[in-house]
């Protein structure tokens, strides 16, 4: 089973069904209040497959110790200057954050429930958000229809939907 460690208080706090969808999409989360200086993370990490976190000390020292088995580091919000970036590559793990993509700005966007679980299960094997929003996952009816989306955009190799619904 896929190990998340998840130390994110706004994803813990928020009020919505995203923990139990991702332990029916098979997550098993490990869950800490963070944020976590470097000494605690080194007491978590190890077993662990991914990281959800906050504003916690991910240093070079963390992610070593986290290996082979770690991942991915996914950083709920903005800002990455608690995130080894740099070691991060050198090892091959990617790092990801999207502010202000979640379930509530989402649905007030037009997503349905049966949407947000389809990018819920695509993002497990996605090496970058941008590739899970696309007409592949959400169909091309969704969204020429519920996000307004020009049809001619779906078959533009450069476009990105998140940009499109105002996600920078």
């Amino acid at each position: 089973m896929t190990r998340v460690l998840l130390t994110t208080t706004s994803f813990q706090d928020t009020p919505g069904p995203h923990h139990q969808q991702l332990k029916d999409a098979g997550f098993e989360l490990v869950v800490a209040r963070g944020p976590l200086p470097e000494s605690e993370m080194l007491k978590l990490v190890g077993d662990i497959d991914a990281f959800l976190c906050g504003d916690d000390e991910i240093t070079c020292a963390v992610i070593q110790k986290a290996l082979p088995r770690l991942k991915v580091i996914s950083k709920y919000g903005i800002g990455l200057d608690k995130v080894d970036v740099k070691s991060a590559t050198e090892f091959k793990i990617p790092v990801t954050f999207c502010p202000g993509v979640n379930h509530t700005t989402l649905r007030a966007r037009g997503f349905t429930d049966e949407k947000l679980e389809a990018l819920e299960k695509s993002l497990a094997g996605a090496f970058d958000i941008k590739f899970v929003f696309n007409k592949w996952t959400l169909g091309a009816d969704f969204l020429t229809g519920a996000l307004k989306v020009p049809a001619e955009k779906l078959e533009d190799p450069s476009f990105e939907l998140l940009p499109f619904l105002g996600f920078s």
